[in-house]
């Protein structure tokens, strides 16, 4: 092999090192056990609202309740070319409380599209208003790059805590409200949740 597809080979390789590290999300040690049999906590809050700007234009985002959420993570959809992808890049169904215990959570067929989350079982002890009230189709925004790539890591199998703020959005022509309670579904049931901060696998990102 010549000197100049050794150099060449080098440079491209580098070259995919700093691709993929640039795509790695960067934590700190030490974060707690995730606890995904506690209740998620909803605080009030008196953070104003704030501006946003994007490549759609300004949107502002108004906080509704502070929010702090343990979970077993059911799925993880990805989305880069519907309308919302810009603010949100990923949803993800999660499970807390009882139904996160390994025997439920096998018990339950799960798919997410078209920002949807659907659930599906064939056991008949599964009470479908504890499904509802202890899983959520989470629609996650970024408060900075470093968060977006931990919530981009993500996927089905883990357990992940996520803290920030229950969201509403609103622009020119674009409203998205938040649920604020954990009993409803359907259209308008999900959470719209602005993540400052994500612990996982030990570590904490933010």
């Amino acid at each position: 092999m010549s000197f100049r597809r050794l150099v060449v080979g080098a440079v491209l390789a580098a070259a995919a090192l700093a691709f993929w590290a640039a795509g790695r999300p960067t934590g700190e040690p030490g974060a707690e056990l995730v606890d995904w049999r506690r209740e998620p906590l909803q605080e009030p809050t008196d953070q104003p609202a704030f501006i946003l700007a994007t490549r759609r234009g300004e949107l502002t985002v108004v906080p509704r309740y502070r929010y702090d959420i343990a979970a077993y993570v059911l799925g993880a959809e990805r989305y880069r070319f519907d309308d919302l992808a810009f603010l949100s890049p990923v949803d993800l169904a999660l499970a807390w409380g009882d139904l996160a215990e390994p025997e439920w959570r096998r018990a339950l067929d799960v798919s997410q599209s078209w920002r949807f989350y659907f659930w599906r079982t064939d056991s008949a002890d599964l009470d479908a208003a504890y499904v509802i009230s202890h899983s959520a189709n989470t629609h996650v925004l970024p408060a900075n790059a470093n968060v977006r790539r931990a919530l981009l890591a993500l996927g089905r199998g883990d357990e992940v805590r996520l803290r920030g703020l229950l969201v509403d959005i609103r622009g020119e022509r674009f409203r998205w409200t938040t649920s604020t309670v954990r009993t409803d579904h359907g259209d308008g049931g999900c959470e719209v949740l602005w993540v400052e901060q994500v612990d996982f696998d030990g570590r904490t990102y933010r």
